[in-house]
């Protein structure tokens, strides 16, 4: 064997060693998240209203992926792949209004939207915001803003209630965690807010 043919044949078995350490290189873990708040421990209300159902909530078509999402300045947002919700974000924010609603006992009934009983009112949702705004990095927030709409059910269905609450909460830092938490923050403040202005309208109507 010459010396030339043995530092050929040196020369291929390390690169295939280097491939194959590159291709046993473990991938990025993927992180999934959920959206949870508590009402505060605070006495329920009389019931006002016999019942309400929740609707399924709908989102912006900019973050129904399930990925979080951050603004990084004015017109750019990015995803994050390896972080993701375990369930669409608008299934998660209904689930959790309709358990906000059902402790506030504003209602005798609280329905789920397959509910084969008539409910009174309806609620509508529209997630129109859900991101990490990361253009000042120092002050990072989570931002969330939602469109409630509550219908009054009948032969001719109106309008109770139509109230947007936009709420930006500052965070520690910008991993996915710290903007999970203040999302999770920011949509205790706003079924907080909703909650007040429907208190008040289910008085006035009655």
């Amino acid at each position: 064997m010459t010396m030339r043919y043995a530092i050929g044949i040196c020369l291929i078995l390390a690169l295939l060693a280097v491939g194959c350490v590159r291709i046993r290189q473990p991938y990025p873990e993927k992180h999934t998240f959920v959206l949870e708040v508590e009402r505060p421990d605070e006495a329920m209300a009389p019931a006002l209203a016999p019942s309400v159902s929740v609707r399924p909530f709908t989102i912006s078509p900019r973050y129904e992926s399930g990925q979080l999402v951050y603004r990084r300045d004015e017109l750019a947002y990015t995803t994050d792949y390896y972080n993701v919700f375990l369930i669409s974000p608008e299934r998660m924010i209904a689930e959790q209004a309709r358990e906000w609603l059902a402790d506030t006992g504003l209602f005798e009934h609280v329905l789920p939207a397959s509910s084969h009983i008539v409910p009174m009112y309806i609620l509508e949702g529209n997630v129109v915001r859900l991101y990490g705004d990361l253009r000042e990095p120092k002050h990072p927030e989570a931002v969330l803003a939602i469109e409630f709409i509550l219908i009054r059910n009948g032969l001719s269905s109106d309008v109770a209630l139509q109230k947007s609450v936009l709420k930006r909460v500052e965070v520690e830092d910008s991993t996915a965690e710290s903007i999970v938490k203040g999302l999770a923050d920011a949509l205790g403040r706003t079924l907080q807010e909703f909650e007040a202005n429907l208190r008040q309208s289910l008085r006035d109507s009655n």
